[in-house]
């Protein structure tokens, strides 16, 4: 399976995938002193509305993990924005 990782400050979006794919797990890690707020969006194919898949605040050096499968069409891109540093992991 192909994982996507690294770290952000701001936001960043992932590359368009042009196959359908699933996203097995994903976790965002605060890395600052305080908590931080985090939202993650799947933006589908191009005109279509973003599906937000978690919004909310993680507290310091916590951890937001999901492993519920998210299945999605052609042409998407996940993207991840947030308030302080952080540590993302997706497994596609």
């Amino acid at each position: 399976m192909p994982v996507i990782s690294g770290n952000t400050s701001g936001s960043i979006a992932s590359v368009a995938y042009d196959i359908p794919s699933t996203i097995m797990s994903w976790s965002l890690t605060n890395k600052t002193g305080g908590a931080i707020t985090a939202n993650l969006v799947v933006i589908p194919g191009f005109g279509q509305t973003p599906v937000y898949v978690w919004s909310g605040s993680i507290a310091a050096n916590s951890t937001q993990i999901d492993d519920k499968p998210i299945k999605l069409l052609s042409d998407y891109q996940i993207l991840i924005i947030v308030s302080g540093s952080t540590d993302y992991y997706f497994s596609i």
